[in-house]
């Protein structure tokens, strides 16, 4: 028997038997569903223009084209930032301080 816990603080400890099956499952809040593949989009779309902004912007030859791209991208950033705050404030309560603005 192996015990094993979840990548979410909030999931309870689960008992595995040796072939990896779970014994109990959670039964929890947690970010299921469409929420979790929504919040999961928009965390990749950061990562994504985050990563477009470092590498591939500096590679662009015309410097007008990388001024839209870089600025697209920005922008991305921003509004996925932006949701995934106004999601945590209306789930938890708490307000985020505004550092860039």
């Amino acid at each position: 028997m192996f015990f094993t816990h979840g990548l979410l603080p909030s999931e309870s400890l689960s008992l595995l038997t040796p072939l990896r099956v779970p014994l109990q499952s959670h039964a929890g809040q947690g970010q299921l569903g469409a929420e979790g593949f929504i919040m999961g989009t928009l965390y990749s779309s950061f990562g994504l223009a985050a990563a477009g902004l470092v590498s591939l912007v500096p590679r662009m030859k015309d410097k007008q084209s990388q001024r839209v791209v870089g600025y697209g991208l920005l922008f991305v950033m921003l509004r996925a930032y932006r949701f995934v705050v106004s999601n945590h404030h209306w789930k938890t309560g708490l307000t985020t301080h505004w550092y860039f603005f």
